[in-house]
């Protein structure tokens, strides 16, 4: 299967359906987490794995921005609204979303989904069409499955710390 830019691209049965006006995730789309300070940073300044949580990755999903269909001006006001007290949006991680479909725990399958995700009028929250999320693409909500959580947290970790852009002048 290819994508509308060509690329070979492996989609979870889950991923095949748009949810919002943009349209499915792309491949090639650029995908950013918000770190925010002091919180996802070691004290030698390295990215902590829990700007992955395993709770988000078990079970919610993982919330990313699109930052190929955001404004700068959009970046920095939502990353805003978002930060905990005490937080400060402090740089984006980002990966490509065929780099996280390719995350594979089990040789030929595809351990994360990557998902367009709008949010829209769902307070306290900012609207946020360019929303989107990468989630277990099986259930790993029990303990047994905590060593997969934890591996697939290393994975995203080694993907996204990457290419880190600092907020709001390195996006």
């Amino acid at each position: 299967m290819e994508d509308e830019t060509g690329t070979s691209a492996k989609l979870c049965t889950c991923e095949e359906v748009a949810h919002g006006a943009l349209g499915k995730v792309a491949n090639d789309e650029k995908l950013a987490r918000v770190i925010m300070s002091p919180t996802h940073f070691k004290k030698n300044g390295e990215l902590k794995p829990g700007a992955f949580p395993l709770s988000h990755i078990r079970q919610s999903g993982l919330s990313l921005f699109r930052t190929d269909r955001m404004t700068k001006e959009d970046i920095v006001r939502i990353a805003g609204a978002i930060a905990p007290p005490n937080q400060t949006p402090h740089s984006l991680a980002i990966a490509v979303a065929a780099d996280i479909r390719s995350i594979e725990l089990v040789e030929g399958e595809q351990a994360l989904c990557v998902l367009d995700d709008p949010v829209l009028n769902s307070p306290p929250f900012p609207d946020n069409p360019a929303h989107a999320i990468a989630i277990s693409s099986t259930d790993r909500t029990s303990e047994d499955c905590d060593p997969e959580v934890l591996e697939l947290q290393e994975a995203l970790l080694t993907k996204f710390k990457a290419q880190l852009r600092r907020i709001p002048d390195g996006i």
